[in-house]
C-alpha cells in the first residue's frame, strides 16, 4: 500500500508539473491519475509470474516517459528562450523607434542601434527605456536642469538626456 501511495504521488507531481497548472489540463490530469490508480488496482491483483512480466513492461514504460519527459523540459526551455529574445527585440525596437521618432537617432542609424542594444542586458534596456522617458520629459519642458556653458561642447544636443540615451 505504502508503494502504491509514493507511486502516485509521483504520478500526481509529473503530470501536474507536465501540464503547468492549467485549469484546462488539470481535468485532464485528474483523468490520467484515474488511470493509473486503475492500473495500480490491477498490477496488485496479478500473480508473481505476471508481475515480473509487468515489471520489466514497467521498466521500459519508465524509460520511454523520463525520455519524453526530459524532452519536453529542453522543449520547453528553448521556447522560453525564444519567446525572451522575441520580447527583447520588440522593446529595442520600440526605444529605437522612440528615439528616432525624437531626433535623437536618424533612421539611417537604426539597425546599428537595434544591434547595439540587442547585446545589452534586459536591465540595461530598461535603463535606456528609462533615459528615453526622461529625454522626453525634458523635451516636453519638464528639465533636470539647465545648459548654460559647456553646450557647444556636448556638439549639437540641447538635452543632456540625448547624451545618456545615445550612449546607451
Amino acid at each position: 500500500m505504502h508503494f502504491e501511495k509514493l507511486l502516485n504521488n509521483i504520478v500526481t507531481q509529473a503530470l501536474t508539473k507536465l501540464a503547468g497548472g492549467h485549469k484546462d489540463d488539470q481535468a485532464a490530469v485528474e483523468s490520467e491519475i484515474e488511470k493509473v490508480a486503475a492500473s495500480l488496482d490491477k498490477v496488485a491483483a496479478m500473480g508473481s509470474d505476471e508481475l515480473v512480466k509487468v515489471a520489466d513492461a514497467v521498466k521500459g514504460i519508465a524509460k520511454y516517459a523520463s525520455d519524453a519527459i526530459s524532452g519536453l523540459q529542453a522543449e520547453k526551455k528553448n521556447l522560453q528562450e525564444k519567446v525572451a529574445a522575441y520580447e527583447k527585440s520588440g522593446k529595442v525596437r520600440e526605444i529605437v523607434e522612440e528615439m528616432i521618432e525624437k531626433g535623437a537617432l536618424s533612421k539611417s542609424d537604426a539597425g546599428t542601434k537595434i544591434k547595439e542594444l540587442m547585446e545589452k542586458s534586459a536591465f540595461d534596456i530598461e535603463v535606456t527605456k528609462k533615459a528615453l522617458e526622461m529625454f522626453k520629459s525634458a523635451e516636453n519642458g519638464s528639465r533636470l536642469g539647465t545648459l548654460e556653458e559647456g553646450s557647444e561642447s556636448k556638439g549639437s544636443r540641447v538635452n543632456p538626456m540625448e547624451d545618456v540615451v545615445m550612449s546607451a
